[in-house]
């Protein structure tokens, strides 16, 4: 039973890194309206925009950032 215990410890703490090494260059950016029918490419703009307009960072700046994927997510 102790063995199982330690082998369960150690499974949990390796899911623990594993999600956060995932996660690691994520971000999350709330309060941008979303139309219904908006693909990935509307979605980048939005968050650009809002980056630019709400976060007051530069407009040559904001165009240079390499987004890997945006998605958005349900309320």
């Amino acid at each position: 039973m102790v063995e199982l215990e330690k082998t369960n410890v150690r499974l949990q703490e390796e899911v623990t890194y594993l999600q956060s090494h995932s996660m690691r260059n994520n971000l999350v950016f709330s309060g941008i309206a979303e139309s219904t029918n908006e693909g990935q490419e509307d979605a980048e703009t939005k968050v650009r925009g809002f980056i630019h307009e709400k976060m007051r960072i530069a407009k040559d700046i904001v165009d240079k950032i390499s987004f890997e994927r945006v998605h958005i997510m349900g309320p």
